[in-house]
């Protein structure tokens, strides 16, 4: 997969520990597994701003777990 300029991402997880997205297969891992249950705000944000998910899908995620 090739390089991309925003990767690696560095976040703080809700936990405290650091984490590190080292290549852009790891970030769309995070987000598969992770917008359906967006704990973290901050990485939805850091996905939308480096084009991984969209506004709208992230919005759905945060709609869909105020319900449950």
């Amino acid at each position: 997969m090739k390089s991309h300029p925003n990767v690696p991402l560095y976040f703080v997880s809700p936990d405290g520990q650091p984490v590190v997205l080292r290549d852009m297969a790891q970030v769309w891992r995070a987000a598969k597994e992770r917008v359906h249950h967006v704990h973290d705000i901050r990485l939805g944000e850091i996905l939308v701003c480096n084009g991984v998910l969209a506004p709208a899908r992230l919005l759905e995620a945060l709609e869909a777990q105020q319900h449950h």
